[in-house]
């Protein structure tokens, strides 16, 4: 069987999944409030971590925190439900217009405010010592190696998770079956973080609450700035 060279391949699947039209229905502002939102991200997050690495941290428990089994299989929810942000942080910037791109404002105010608080209440959790060998565990290992159990709250899994659901939830051109499966797929990920002990209950509230708080502080803004202009016009 002959084989297709590989730049056949990648124009086929290039054809399939239309990315010419998604990169054209972007303006260039657009494209670069997306291609900087996760590096951003991880700026604040691993930023803050160097910074306070040798200060102390809080650990924040709760009464039935060793109550919540450890499940392994629950990291397939914590990273493949990431595809979510994929689509939502693009339908947050392509419509984004509309409301002087509200979403991926809330994005960058959240981090700012997440960053503070990894500033001045660093957190820590002990986490279980992994027993089994199969290839979930092993990845969980892995993520524990990659991701030390410090900067916990707010847990910035949780606060993109529930900001990509809360910047859809009111658009109107967002069929209403996906909307419910932004908010399941926000649910399962707040779940996630807890089942593979990656944060503790109070990192989900607080990531949940960041979210929240991000996307109302994106929108007192646009409405300081269109009175303004409506004043000045």
């Amino acid at each position: 069987m002959k084989m297709k060279p590989i730049k056949d391949c990648w124009k086929d699947l290039d054809k399939n999944i239309k990315m010419k039209k998604i990169i054209k229905s972007l303006t260039k502002k657009e494209i670069c409030l997306l291609l900087l939102a996760m590096p951003f991200n991880f700026l604040i997050y691993y930023g803050a971590r160097f910074l306070v690495r040798n200060n102390y941290h809080y650990s924040l428990p709760t009464l039935f925190e060793d109550k919540i089994p450890f499940m392994p299989w629950t990291v397939i929810f914590y990273w493949g439900l990431s595809i979510i942000w994929i689509i939502n942080y693009y339908i947050g910037v392509r419509d984004g217009k509309e409301d002087n791109y509200r979403f991926i404002k809330a994005h960058y105010i959240g981090d700012i405010i997440a960053f503070i608080v990894f500033i001045f209440f660093p957190t820590v959790m002990k986490r279980p010592e992994i027993i089994g060998n199969d290839l979930l565990s092993n990845i969980v290992k892995m993520q524990y190696i990659v991701d030390e159990p410090n900067n916990l709250l707010p847990s910035i899994h949780c606060f993109v998770s529930w900001l990509c659901f809360r910047g859809i939830v009111k658009n109107d051109k967002i069929p209403t079956w996906y909307k419910w499966v932004s908010f399941i797929s926000a649910i399962l990920v707040c779940v996630s973080t807890l089942t593979v002990k990656q944060h503790l209950f109070v990192d989900i509230i607080a990531g949940i609450l960041l979210a929240e708080i991000s996307y109302l502080i994106a929108k007192y803004i646009d409405n300081k700035a269109n009175c303004s202009k409506n004043i000045d016009e």
